[in-house]
């Protein structure tokens, strides 16, 4: 699974960008990205956003924060220099759908819906790490919960993750 198109809406926020990451499979997944003040390139973290049974939530974790957190991330990844990435998992936020439904076409597939998330979010990160304006060789994972098992996942999967912190 690769990104083959990445289409950007318009924000009113500078330098934070609404995504759209077109995958080969055909599927539409939205992200967040965006980039700290300064000189490029910018160290990044791409943050997996939580489950907590908050299926409305997704990427916007990163901006709005939830329940179990103090506060929302992104402001202070971006305050310490660092560009984020948080892509939206399917069932979650604009993917919401019926979970057992999902689980049941990807295990008729053959396709663990967890397989499905990690494939996403690798594909996610090739294409991050591929941006101009991203140190490649400075990019760490950081998520909660479901998060947290994806960050640890993605680390041991892809060997260009500098980092992991859950």
């Amino acid at each position: 699974m690769g990104v083959l198109r990445v289409d950007c809406l318009p924000v009113t926020t500078p330098r934070r960008f609404d995504l759209r990451l077109s995958f080969s499979d055909g599927s539409v997944a939205p992200a967040w990205l965006a980039l700290p003040d300064g000189p490029a390139p910018y160290p990044a973290v791409f943050y997996a956003h939580a489950h907590g049974n908050r299926y409305e939530t997704g990427r916007d974790e990163l901006w709005d924060g939830r329940p179990a957190l103090v506060r929302p991330y992104g402001p202070d990844i971006l305050g310490l220099g660092a560009a984020v990435f948080c892509l939206e998992m399917p069932l979650f936020g604009q993917r919401r759908g019926d979970e057992a439904a999902l689980a049941k076409a990807h295990a008729w597939r053959g396709q663990p819906r967890w397989g499905r998330m990690l494939a996403e979010a690798q594909a996610a990160f090739t294409w991050l790490a591929g941006l101009p304006s991203i140190a490649d060789d400075r990019i760490a994972t950081l998520g909660l919960s479901m998060g947290g098992a994806q960050a640890f996942w993605l680390g041991a999967l892809e060997p260009r993750v500098a980092a992991v912190a859950h």
